[in-house]
This record gives structure tokens, C-alpha cells and sequence, in this order.
């Protein structure tokens, strides 16, 4: 059995669930979000500029196009830092991560340490363990699938990308 989908049903397919979006929430989050998924699943990344050409899509997406100062400054200076220093931000993302979800863990556990605080052992270990560990080694195996699917642009190519990268590289 294949599968066989053609770019311009999917395209098609895509828009019109934007046009249907765009009419429930005009210029919302919504909308904008459903812009950038027909945008990425088609191939067409607008303003796409530097190593990671999803970002300007995902602002776009995550802003609603809006000019809030606040969160667009933030989301604008994570993005340029992972552009810029891709390693070092994916690895202090994903230490602050790891720590807050063993503390948020903690927490509703109602799992406290010897001085009844939720900021036990495991807090900073799993900080580590996002940082040094998890971080680093998504961030190569990821470059190393890449590699080896750079220059495939067959639906079975992306599918087994796919595949290989959840079953291998996230498993």
C-alpha cells in the first residue's frame, strides 16, 4: 500500500482551512497560526533568512502579527540567540525546563526535602541532566539526521526522516 499527496491538495487543502479560520477569528491568533502551518507545510517560508527559517513563521504565529513589545521582544532575542548560538540556548532551555518540571513535580506531589521545601535533590540533577545530557545530544543527533536526508525531498524521504527521528533520535 502507498501513499501518494500531491503539493497543491495539500496546498489547497491547507488554504481552505485558513480561509474558514480567517473568518472566525480575522487577524487573531488563530488565523495567523493557520497561515504559518500552510506556509510550512507547503515549503513556502516567507522572510526566511539565517539556520532556522521556521522562525520568522513561528514569531508570525506566536505574536498574531501584533506589535506587542513585550512578548515579540522576548520571543524576537530567544529566537536571534538560537540562531546565533544554537547549542548553548537549546542547552539552557532545556535546563530550565527540566529543573521547573521536576519542581512543578515536586510540588504536586507535595514531595518535600528535610527543610519541608519542594526544592529537593532531584531539582538540580534534572537540570543537569537537560542541560548536559538531553540538550547536547538531540542538538547532534538531530544535525546527523539531517546529514543523512539533506538533498531527499520525496514524501517517503520526509516520512522515514520523521520516523527515524521519533523512534531513534527522541526515543
Amino acid at each position: 500500500m502507498s501513499l501518494k499527496i500531491e503539493r497543491d491538495t495539500v496546498k489547497e487543502t491547507v488554504n481552505q482551512a485558513v480561509a474558514n479560520h480567517a473568518g472566525v477569528n480575522k487577524g487573531g491568533f488563530v488565523g495567523h497560526a493557520a497561515a504559518a502551518v500552510a506556509e510550512a507545510a507547503t515549503g513556502n517560508l516567507p522572510g526566511t533568512s539565517g539556520k532556522h527559517p521556521i522562525s520568522a513563521v513561528v514569531g508570525t504565529a506566536l505574536t498574531g502579527g501584533r506589535q506587542n513589545a513585550g512578548t515579540k521582544g522576548y520571543l524576537a532575542a530567544y529566537l536571534r540567540q538560537l540562531e546565533e548560538h544554537p547549542l548553548r540556548t537549546k542547552m539552557l532551555t532545556a535546563g530550565t525546563l527540566a529543573g521547573s518540571q521536576e519542581l512543578l513535580a515536586s510540588w504536586l506531589a507535595k514531595d518535600r526535602n528535610k527543610h519541608g521545601n519542594y526544592f529537593t535533590s532531584r531539582v538540580p540533577k534534572m537540570a543537569a541532566y537537560g542541560a548536559l545530557v538531553s540538550a547536547p545530544l538531540g542538538h547532534f543527533l538531530i544535525w546527523v539526521l539531517q546529514k543523512i536526508f539533506s538533498g531527499r525531498t520525496s514524501l517517503r524521504a520526509k516520512i522515514m526522516q520523521i520516523l527515524v527521528s521519533n523512534l531513534i533520535v527522541r526515543g
